[in-house]
């Protein structure tokens, strides 16, 4: 069967009712959407509350492949059956030389590649995403740390150039500096001041 949730998405799945004790409604789509289209149901749905009021300042280029997975307890038999397993969902968006841009914060990543997950039980997880920041290549981890309240970490490891730098640091003592610089970037989201980018 095919679906879609927004304007240019591209789904394909199926759709099951276990008809079994627990009467679960299980949905399984992919396909192609415009990565907008992913943020947008980032904000939409209860992904939002790992990212946060931070979702709002993202923006995003190009296509991505999607796969949802919903094991779903309807509420009437929650409600029935106190003890029953609680719903849980999957979702992972794979990226193919996509831009995505944090506009507050003037924080542009271009050809990204690789697979953000998420899921009910841990949250955003993800290892070395490869991206363009600050001209060079950068390989991104994504993780949620429970000791900063769920925080969503978003943290990279690269190399540039000093001025690239300083273009977004924007940090007066490194403009009497020149050559590559190896550094490790740290976003945490919500956005805040645990936010860094520090040599390594």
């Amino acid at each position: 069967n095919k679906a879609s949730m927004y304007q240019g998405d591209n789904f394909t799945g199926e759709l099951k009712w276990n008809d079994s004790a627990d009467k679960r409604l299980t949905i399984n789509v992919s396909g192609f959407a415009p990565a907008n289209s992913v943020l947008r149901y980032v904000r939409e749905s209860r992904l939002n509350n790992s990212a946060g009021d931070a979702i709002n300042q993202i923006s995003a280029k190009g296509n991505v492949a999607i796969k949802v997975d919903l094991d779903l307890l309807l509420a009437t038999v929650a409600r029935a059956t106190p003890d029953a397993r609680s719903s849980e969902y999957e979702v992972e968006v794979a990226f193919k030389n996509n831009a995505l841009s944090f506009d507050q914060q003037s924080l542009s990543f271009s050809a990204i590649n690789g697979a953000l997950n998420f899921n009910s039980k841990n949250g955003f997880s993800s290892k070395k995403i490869r991206a363009e920041f600050l001209d060079k290549p950068i390989f991104v981890d994504v993780y949620e740390d429970p000791e900063l309240k769920d925080a969503l970490i978003i943290s990279g490891r690269g190399s540039s150039n000093v001025v690239s730098i300083n273009k977004w640091l924007k940090r007066p003592p490194l403009e009497y500096l020149k050559g590559d610089v190896t550094y490790i970037a740290k976003i945490q989201l919500p956005l805040n001041q645990q936010s860094t980018l520090q040599p390594e």
